[in-house]
């Protein structure tokens, strides 16, 4: 057995944190009475009482991830058909965009687990039905300890945003962006509801911030997370009291108003930079760990120099006793942070979702990084 065969082995059974999931779906944090469920009890489709016509391989796996942002990149019209279609004329329709994505990054994790999971190597029109019956068949009570306990050997997975997770596989990460930009009426009314601080004024706005971290913390968050490079760009500039003031009460004036809802103009970008300090000051002092996504974007078309990681600068000066996560190597900005980090010593690259995006860019980035930067 050669030396890189040894370790692959060695690698294939360490144990292992992932550092970023949202394997058990997105849960509003507003409800903290709410019990937990157990994976089993999820809807990761992991019992056979939720099973029903609707799970298949096609939608679930295939397509379940960030597949579907690269079909849309690829510009060849697919219309996405009710899964009541039959699942063969489903991906004879499709199959012509697999043929485009099909070494992607994406494309290939979902392979990967076809062929370790199903033990399909590739995917035809004559196959598709009895992959898709292997795959409703693995899904049994017990499906989140196999695959991630046995096969994957994840020791813990850090969750965004459930504080309720099961401790067995899970730790919470919990997200303020709502806090930063409260764009809807439902972030004013469920912070409200979450905290029992009823909004006057900015001063309670900063209350409720401070309040909800804390009894975030205290219902099991190791970090929060910001997502909001998606939004706006990641220069969060030093701004006055007064300024995030005016900024806010011009946002409440009008809520009185039945239908109210707030513009994005407002709160303006003064009222959304001064709260990013205040959480960052609210972080430093409690020892707690700030992760930012940074990089590149699902979806269709976005503002990609918004996520420049370089962006944060300011804030690795500001804050020098606060750790920062950075999400995704910054990709395709992996070169700034490794500059940043080298730079900072409270800044730390997460290269969650990089394999995927990019396995090659990936490799070539670690190889760069385990040059320049401490090995932890």
């Amino acid at each position: 057995m050669s030396i890189m065969q040894e370790l692959l082995k060695m690698i294939n059974h360490m144990d292992v944190i992932d550092a970023h999931t949202h394997l058990s779906g997105f849960e509003p944090p507003w409800s903290p009475n709410v019990p937990p469920q157990r994976p089993e009890e999820s809807l990761a489709g992991t019992t056979q009482e939720v099973i029903d016509d609707n799970t298949n391989f096609f939608d679930n796996l295939l397509l379940g991830g960030y597949l579907h942002a690269t079909n849309g990149s690829s510009g060849k019209p697919w219309t996405w058909m009710d899964a009541k279609v039959p699942l063969r004329d489903r991906w004879m329709a499709y199959e012509p965009v697999w043929e485009l994505v099909r070494f992607s990054g994406y494309a290939q994790v979902a392979l990967i687990a076809m062929q370790d999971l199903l033990g399909f190597d590739e995917i035809t029109a004559d196959n598709i039905d009895s992959i898709n019956e292997s795959y409703r068949e693995s899904i049994k009570p017990g499906y989140f300890r196999r695959i991630l306990k046995e096969r994957a050997h994840i020791r813990i997975g850090l969750l965004d945003s459930d504080l309720h997770c099961d401790k067995e596989f899970f730790r919470s990460i919990y997200r303020l962006d709502w806090a930063i930009m409260p764009v809807l009426q439902s972030h004013l009314d469920n912070a409200q509801k979450f905290t029992g601080i009823r909004v006057a004024n900015f001063d309670d706005w900063l209350e409720i911030t401070e309040v909800a971290l804390d009894k975030a913390i205290r219902n099991g968050a190791i970090a929060i997370k910001c997502g909001l490079a998606y939004n706006r760009p990641l220069k969060f500039e030093r701004t006055a009291y007064h300024q995030a003031e005016a900024s806010f009460h011009e946002m409440l004036q009008y809520r009185h108003v039945p239908g109210w809802m707030p513009q994005r103009n407002s709160p303006n970008p003064a009222f959304e930079d001064y709260m990013m300090h205040h959480i960052c000051r609210l972080l430093q002092k409690r020892g707690m760990v700030l992760q930012l996504h940074t990089g590149i974007m699902v979806g269709p078309g976005n503002r990609i120099q918004d996520a420049n990681p370089a962006q944060l600068n300011n804030l690795f000066i500001d804050y020098p006793n606060l750790r920062f996560d950075i999400f995704h190597i910054g990709y395709p900005y992996q070169g700034e942070l490794g500059a940043l980090c080298e730079m900072f010593r409270n800044v730390f690259i997460n290269m969650c979702w990089a394999p995927m995006i990019s396995p090659k860019a990936t490799e070539q980035a670690l190889s760069e990084w385990l040059e320049i930067l401490p090995h932890n």
